[in-house]
């Protein structure tokens, strides 16, 4: 793990993931294995925990994704351009858009 450059870093409720520094693609972390797996080839500006503690990223074009196991790849979950995200209480996600405004 230590020699791994990373632009960004978040923890799922069932991996780390980081994005690599300079193919800003995303990688789950593999307990087993002990290494990064590349997940798709989908570029990312952040990542961030969503909804239920998986994780979502913010595509290079401001685009939320959020990684679909059974289907391995990104699925895009919103319309809106998103800066950046958190989940509040009760569960709820709030986004904040590339103006600046905040929405759930």
């Amino acid at each position: 793990m230590r020699n791994r450059k990373v632009r960004h870093i978040a923890a799922s409720k069932d991996a780390l993931w980081v994005l690599d520094y300079s193919s800003k693609i995303p990688y789950r972390y593999n307990e087993i294995s002990k290494k990064f797996e590349r997940k798709g080839s989908q570029k990312a500006w952040r990542l961030s925990v969503g909804l239920n503690g998986y994780i979502v990223m913010i595509g290079q074009k401001n685009k939320l994704y959020g990684w679909s196991e059974s289907q391995n790849k990104w699925n895009y979950l919103n319309d809106n351009d998103v800066f950046t995200t958190a989940i509040g209480r009760q569960g709820r996600m709030y986004k904040v858009d590339t103006t600046g405004k905040l929405f759930q």
